[in-house]
């Protein structure tokens, strides 16, 4: 997902989705309120296209991923500057992935930056 301000400055969200706790999860690096318009949108897509393609899987399990819950994750790591907002949603995705705690900061940054730039070359070099 990703949204624009009124500078045209973009903004990345994460939209994941929770299939074994059945529920979808926002998170955007900046607080604005405005950029949360089209969660509700996506989700009821997202469980649109879940229903429809794995029908007899949540059938079986007595669930409807329309229904499912949604969360606007508000207390997690944010960004202090405009530019860094595809990095912090890696590292939301990573955390996530993995079932760490939401515990970077801004001050991790750089580095984050140079582990994917590092993880980039291992990948093109082998």
């Amino acid at each position: 997902m990703g949204a624009v301000d009124n500078t045209g400055r973009k903004y990345l969200h994460l939209l994941a989705v929770d299939l074994q706790g059945g529920k979808y999860l926002h998170l955007l690096s900046i607080k604005n309120r405005k950029y949360n318009a089209g969660f509700e949108k996506a989700c009821k897509f997202i469980g649109n296209y879940l229903q429809q393609k794995f029908f007899n899987l949540f059938q079986r399990r007595g669930t409807r991923p329309v229904d499912w819950e949604k969360i606007n994750m508000e207390d997690i790591p944010m960004q202090d500057q405009s530019n860094d907002c595809a990095i912090f949603l890696l590292a939301y995705e990573e955390y996530l992935q993995k079932g760490w705690n939401l515990d970077f900061s801004q001050k991790d940054m750089t580095r984050r930056r140079g582990e994917i730039a590092a993880e980039f070359l291992r990948l093109f070099y082998s």
